[in-house]
């Protein structure tokens, strides 16, 4: 937290997960926040107290490459989309050999969130699951398969937009949830 990544400044945590760590950050340059999602599989790697990343033994190599591989191939992919319900991929690259993904941050809830309050009237339900399917369908289109289809990986953004995110192959999209 508080360090740079290009022109990146690193904010706050947003989430662990097997395959990484989403952080809050600041673009310095267009004074806007992004998420940044770094390929930190928990299980194949450790960072030293110099915030050196290295293998938890010889034998997590091929498992760390294969996911890396994985990680690099999907930031692509979900870059050339511009769909307004899947979440935009903005830059991706290699930092001191750490891959990472830069992404919009999203504002708003999860559907999840949203279920908790009650029942979603029907017709705003069928807003709602429309946009899931337009998002389901440009991923489709693609020979993408979402794979943890279900009310909070769906996100509510401030603006309107739904946004289908943690997508395909345990790639997350990120958000930043504003209602605790």
């Amino acid at each position: 937290i508080g360090s740079m990544l290009l022109e990146y400044r690193l904010e706050n945590v947003l989430g662990v997960g097997g395959f990484g760590i989403t952080y809050l950050a600041h673009d310095t340059l267009l004074e806007k926040d992004v998420a940044i999602k770094e390929y930190f599989p928990s299980t194949s790697v450790s960072r030293g107290s110099d915030k050196s990343v290295a293998l938890t033994g010889p034998d997590m190599a091929e498992e760390y490459e294969t996911g890396l591989d994985r990680f690099l191939k999907e930031a692509r992919t979900l870059a050339g989309f511009s769909h307004p319900n899947i979440v935009r991929v903005r830059e991706f690259g290699l930092e001191d050999a750490q891959p990472w993904i830069a992404m919009e941050c999203l504002e708003g809830r999860t559907l999840g969130a949203e279920l908790h309050e009650g029942p979603v009237p029907v017709e705003r339900t069928r807003r709602l699951l429309s946009a899931v399917c337009a998002a389901l369908g440009a991923l489709h289109e693609r020979g993408l398969v979402h794979r943890d289809l279900k009310p909070g990986n769906v996100f509510l953004v401030k603006d309107g937009r739904v946004t289908a995110v943690d997508h395909p192959d345990a790639l997350p999209g990120i958000t930043r949830d504003t209602v605790v």
